[in-house]
């Protein structure tokens, strides 16, 4: 398996052919990473991401029971994973995204409520009395 490489703030790997895809992604993503650093100076990200095919993804992911094309946060590894098909995510609700890759859809927005996950486990002092209140 060979991945390409975008650098930036948001460093990220991804699936041969999907570089369009993943410029738009890692913008998105830079984006609301410089809110949460912005809003709490004392968390930097660290963090990649990763957007795969889904052969890629059955490579290298590790999480065997996450679907292809839901985005996940894996906050020990500090990595995002992402599905590079676009469609993927909207077969698995059962609609259809017809956007091109360059342009970012309602489903593309779930990746910055995963990346809100990662953001909250990196943040010592929050405490969860329920487990549905980290679904911001």
């Amino acid at each position: 398996m060979r991945l390409d490489t975008l650098q930036g703030k948001i460093p990220a790997l991804y699936s041969k052919g999907y570089l369009v895809r993943t410029k738009a992604i890692q913008s998105m993503v830079k984006q609301c990473a410089i809110f949460y650093e912005q809003q709490f100076p004392d968390i930097k990200f660290h963090l990649q991401i990763m957007v795969l095919d889904q052969k890629a993804w059955h490579q290298v992911h590790i999480d065997d029971y996450q679907l292809y094309g839901m985005a996940d946060p894996e906050s020990l590894i500090n990595k995002l994973f992402i599905g590079a098909d676009k469609k993927a995510i909207g077969a698995l609700l059962g609609e259809t995204d017809t956007l091109p890759d360059s342009l970012l859809s309602d489903f593309d927005c779930i990746v910055l409520h995963e990346l809100g996950h990662f953001f909250f486990t990196k943040y010592e002092n929050i405490y969860f009395s329920r487990r549905w209140t980290n679904e911001f």
